[in-house]
C-alpha cells in the first residue's frame, strides 16, 4: 500500500478578529521542489492542542483532522517548483476563523486520503513538498477583513428599521459610542 502525507497547519488570527471580521481568506503554500501530484485539499484540523495551546506535534496529531469539514475545494493540482499553491478558503473556514480567532487545518491529498481510498502499492500521491521553516517563502494565510462595529445596525437591527434611538431621530445620529455608521 502507498502512503498519504498530511500537513497540519495553525494560524493565530485573533489579533485581526478582535476588532475586525474576516470576509475572504487564501492559504498559500510554497512548493520548493519540481513536480505535481494529485489534487490536494484543506480540511478542518484539531492538532496543535486544538486551539494552539502547544507548538509541538505528536504522532496522535496525524489523525486530528475532520474529513467531513472541507475548508477549500479539492480541485487544485499541486503546482510546479518555485510557485505558491493558493487555496481559497470557503465560508466554513472563514466563519471558524471569525469565531475561534485561529485557523487550524490540514493540507491533505484529495484523491485518496480525502476520499477514503488506499493509494496503489508503491505510489506516494501526497508527496507535496512543504517546508515549515522557509524564511523566504513562508506558508501564509492572506486575509481580507472589514472593521467590526456599528455597521449601520444596532444589536442586529438594520438602520432602515430604526426610527429613533433614545428619542433621537436616526438622521441626527452620526455615530454610536464613537463608531460612525
Amino acid at each position: 500500500m502507498g502512503t498519504c502525507a498530511r500537513v497540519p497547519l495553525f494560524f493565530d488570527v485573533s489579533g485581526i478578529t478582535a476588532n475586525n471580521t474576516i470576509t475572504d481568506a487564501t492559504l498559500k503554500v510554497w512548493n520548493p521542489t519540481f513536480g505535481t501530484i494529485l489534487d490536494t485539499i484543506i480540511v478542518k484540523g484539531s492538532a496543535w492542542g486544538g486551539g494552539g495551546e502547544t507548538t509541538t506535534l505528536s504522532t496522535s496529531d496525524y489523525d486530528n483532522l475532520d474529513f467531513s469539514t472541507a475548508y477549500s475545494s479539492k480541485n487544485l493540482s499541486w503546482s510546479g517548483s518555485g510557485a505558491y499553491n493558493n487555496f481559497t478558503m470557503n465560508a466554513t473556514a472563514i466563519s471558524d476563523m471569525n469565531t475561534n480567532g485561529y485557523l487550524n487545518c490540514f493540507l491533505i491529498e484529495g484523491d485518496y486520503d480525502y476520499d477514503g481510498q488506499s493509494p496503489p502499492l508503491d505510489e506516494y500521491p501526497a508527496g507535496a513538498a512543504v517546508e515549515y521553516l522557509d524564511a523566504t517563502n513562508k506558508i501564509k494565510v492572506e486575509l481580507t477583513y472589514v472593521p467590526s462595529g456599528y455597521g449601520n445596525n444596532v444589536i442586529g437591527v438594520a438602520s432602515a428599521n430604526i426610527k429613533k434611538v433614545n428619542e433621537v431621530g436616526t438622521a441626527d445620529i452620526s455615530n454610536v459610542i464613537g463608531v460612525s455608521g
